[in-house]
């Protein structure tokens, strides 16, 4: 016969194995799907259905038939996930959870430089607030910013000046015209 031994180890695995139980029977018995963000803890993506990146995870939860939407990320996450499925429930852990990146920009500073260069293009990363993006022409991610540009007006060839249009990734600023319409774009 063989005696097992309690370490804190084991004590913490059982913890973690009956916390991911408790998660998941919930969100079966809440018709939830868990999206959980690449850079969550381990314990975390094991809970979730989804791991990914922000916008990734909200197109996989759109292929879903879940009325609840869980998002284990950042507040701008959940907006995205809103954006793409606006007739569901999504909740956040934490709605305090921010990004720096999101918050490095308000939509005040937002609407004073449109005000200062009226027509000019915008174009946000993704990993902007719900308030930003929907204050731009565009909205891209890291894998299709470069596409979407060169597909557009935006790769216009003119010679630019800041007056033609913001591009809101860490604050940077890139020239070009004003296409035809806004638009969200996806990877």
């Amino acid at each position: 016969m063989t005696t097992a031994t309690l370490t804190r180890s084991n004590m913490a695995t059982m913890a973690a194995t009956s916390m991911h139980d408790e998660v998941r029977r919930l969100a079966r018995e809440r018709n939830a799907v868990i999206l959980a963000h690449n850079y969550q803890v381990p314990d975390v993506q094991d809970a979730a259905d989804f791991v990914g990146d922000s916008l990734g995870l909200a197109i996989e939860a759109s292929k879903t038939s879940s009325p609840v939407i869980v998002v284990c990320g950042v507040y701008f996450m959940a907006e995205t996930a809103k954006i793409v499925n606006p007739d569901r429930t999504v909740l956040i852990p934490d709605e305090t959870a921010g990004c720096s990146l999101a918050e490095s920009i308000t939509v005040e500073q937002l609407r004073s430089w449109k005000e200062e260069h009226p027509g000019a293009t915008v174009v946000s990363y993704v990993n902007t607030s719900a308030a930003i993006k929907a204050e731009s022409d565009y909205c891209v991610t890291s894998g299709n910013a470069a596409a979407v540009i060169r597909s557009t007006s935006l790769s216009c060839g003119n010679t630019c000046s800041p007056a033609h249009c913001m591009i809101i990734s860490a604050s940077a600023t890139v020239d070009s015209r004003k296409p035809s319409a806004p638009r969200i774009a996806a990877r």
